[in-house]
């Protein structure tokens, strides 16, 4: 539902009379006498030196789209510094407390570059002495961590949040994109000052972390307004097609592969496919809203021949260009034998020096032209699985779009992949609504998106990986990985992998950890594994206990520079508590590590790659020999 917003005021007005339960508007400025007066309430006023910084005009003079149609007069904001900003006074009651802790506010806002670092929206501090109350991040509306959804370049959005006693809801153009919890007490930071004296400020912070942008309305609601509520005041924003990631392969199989992309809309769309640029087949994918206010889709192409090359191209109804370019992939030999080669990595969740890019995009890339036949990865894929910026910059602008595209990719999921999860369960959130993994075709497991919850194995040329999902240890203790390693997959396997988060043994930071010494490692020692990969601490470290090789590789983004040795487990002879060369100590290197299985030897290298993305060299090597029958003697070289 669309409503002009010239008429929003007398609309709501009228619309809380008849209802009585819309909450009174007791502010609002729309700029059209190309200044600060109130049509609502009070009069906007400049601080600091704002005003010789501000402009007003029609939001065509700024190279800005029309406001639902009408080319509007706007303000142009700056980028304030800390001693700039625009006073308003909310008007509302004292609710929740001795100040408004009860409140809906509304922004009409567009930027012509959404900021790709801080932009102050709400401060509630009249001083400015401390963190803005509101931002947006990258596109997301929040703070703490948690920003949601996603502001378009040159467009315009309406922006709404609402703060109910620190339960903070936010809605871009008519659409819920997230709720925090946040911690406080009430009249905390996170409420206004109430009565006709209370102020507070917009488009600044006491650390200068704004950007510029243009307004088109500012209002303030004296309650909270519903979901239905915020629904019906509309959105600014005129959809259009738009690829926002481009197709990645999922869930490889003999016979299937999973085709996944993101769009702006919830748009028709086709896959064309087949082993010839003629295509010849096509799959109708499914599509489901994101919390990013985007559209997920997934296509599964089904009764594929195994180990055959197959190219495809998704058709995305209204976008332009209409197709995505030609791409490829391999389904899995339908065969226990054969050499291949995979690559293992984790922890690529958050910046390296500011930077979204580097080293990560460089180490997919690299990753991607080794000739891999599959990645698989230990999880922290994101700073923050349910957060729109975060699993936009980490995951779906670098796994996805750098390795994704060229190569399936399989995820035992960390514990920040289920960070900022409403409700906690950490099962609904953003980066599990972007994957498709074998955990979904579990029965046990309710309450599954795409890609499913909990543990899951899967076997290429008989190899047998267990992946354990960080959220869910109590698959090791509960049966399931007791039928797991009972399973034909897996006695029958010439080797076994065990990819979890948490390492058993670790020397930096932590000193792994102890239930999964307690309860996982006698397990794979019983069933003969050979290879455990973890991530968890961000840096590389290698061990031999027992027949197991010991892998932490968790160098994929930041490094933990500072975090102490706690441990000098005696097992574990490369980085940890040896230094390696290239690193500052320890293992402190980003890199992935490559395996090679070829006539019956595994052969692995950790690849690694300086903080702006130069690729630095093989830091350590090391062979495992497989059994040349049902025999378990592997050993290390």
């Amino acid at each position: 539902m669309r409503i002009k917003q010239l008429y929003l005021s007398a609309l709501v007005m009228a619309s809380a009379a008849l209802a009585g339960a819309i909450p009174t508007m007791t502010g609002q400025w729309n700029f059209t006498n190309s200044n600060l007066d109130a049509t609502v309430g009070t009069a906007m006023a400049y601080r600091g030196t704002t005003q010789s910084n501000t402009s007003f005009g029609k939001a065509s003079t700024f190279g800005m789209p029309n406001v639902e149609g009408v080319d509007k007069v706007v303000m142009a904001f700056p980028a304030c510094n800390n001693s700039q900003g625009y006073i308003f006074h909310p008007n509302t009651s004292a609710s929740g407390g001795s100040d408004t802790n009860q409140y809906t506010i509304l922004m009409d806002i567009g930027y012509k570059t959404v900021p790709s670092g801080y932009g102050a929206l709400l401060q509630t501090d009249p001083n400015n002495s401390n963190d803005a109350e509101c931002f947006c991040y990258n596109g997301g509306i929040g703070i703490s961590g948690q920003y949601d959804g996603e502001l378009q370049e040159g467009a315009w959005h309406r922006v709404v949040w609402t703060m109910n006693n620190r339960v903070f809801k936010k809605y871009i153009d008519g659409q819920l994109v997230g709720t925090q919890n946040l911690d406080g007490y009430a009249d905390d930071r996170w409420s206004m000052y109430s009565g006709a004296s209370g102020t507070a400020l917009v488009f600044t912070d006491n650390d200068n972390e704004t950007a510029p942008g243009y307004c088109s309305q500012i209002a303030v609601y004296d309650g909270v307004m519903t979901d239905q509520e915020v629904a019906d005041l509309g959105g600014l924003y005129v959809s259009t097609v738009k690829v926002k990631t481009p197709p990645y392969l999922q869930n490889m199989k003999t016979n299937e592969m999973t085709i996944m992309w993101e769009t702006s809309t919830d748009n028709a769309a086709t896959v064309e496919y087949g082993t010839t640029t003629a295509y010849g087949q096509t799959a109708t994918p499914t599509a489901i809203a994101s919390k990013a206010a985007t559209y997920i889709h997934k296509a599964v192409l089904t009764s594929l021949t195994p180990d055959t090359l197959y190219h495809y191209r998704v058709k995305n109804v209204g976008a332009d260009p209409e197709y995505t370019d030609d791409a490829t992939f391999k389904t899995a030999p339908d065969t226990n034998t054969g050499d291949f080669a995979f690559a293992f990595w984790s922890d690529s969740q958050g910046a390296v020096n500011g930077s979204n890019d580097h080293p990560t995009n460089d180490l997919f890339d690299h990753m991607a032209a080794q000739g891999i036949d599959f990645a698989v990865t230990a999880g922290d894929l994101s700073e923050a699985g349910d957060s729109s910026a975060h699993v936009r910059n980490f995951f779906l602008n670098r796994t996805c779009a750098h390795l994704g595209t060229k190569v399936p990719f399989f995820i035992a999921w960390g514990n920040h992949d289920a960070y900022n999860t409403e409700p906690p369960q950490g099962e609904l959130n953003f980066i599990r609504q972007c994957a498709s993994l074998p955990s979904q075709d579990r029965t046990d497991q309710p309450g599954k998106v795409n890609a499913g919850r909990g543990g899951f194995s899967y076997t290429y040329r008989g190899v047998y990986f267990c992946f354990i999902d960080d959220l869910h240890p109590d698959d090791i203790i509960n049966g399931w990985l007791d039928a797991e390693l009972a399973s034909d997959a897996c006695k029958n396997a010439r080797m076994r992998v065990c990819v979890v988060h948490q390492p058993p043994y670790c020397d930096m930071w932590v000193d792994g950890t102890p239930s999964y010494r307690t309860n996982l490692v006698p397990k794979l020692e019983a069933n003969n594994f050979v290879l455990c990969l973890s991530g968890h601490t961000h840096e590389y470290e290698r061990g031999f206990l027992n027949n197991i090789n010991y892998v932490i590789c968790g160098g994929a983004s930041w490094l933990d520079l500072t975090e102490p040795i706690v441990k000098d487990w005696e097992h574990i002879t490369v980085g940890g508590a040896h230094n390696m060369d290239g690193a500052p100590r320890a293992g402190l290197l980003h890199g992935y590590t490559l395996f090679n299985i070829s006539d019956g030897v595994v052969t692995a290298q950790f690849h690694t790659f300086s903080s702006t993305g130069e690729y630095t060299g093989i830091k350590d090597s090391f062979i495992i020999n497989l059994p040349v029958a049902a025999v378990n003697d592997w050993s290390l070289q």
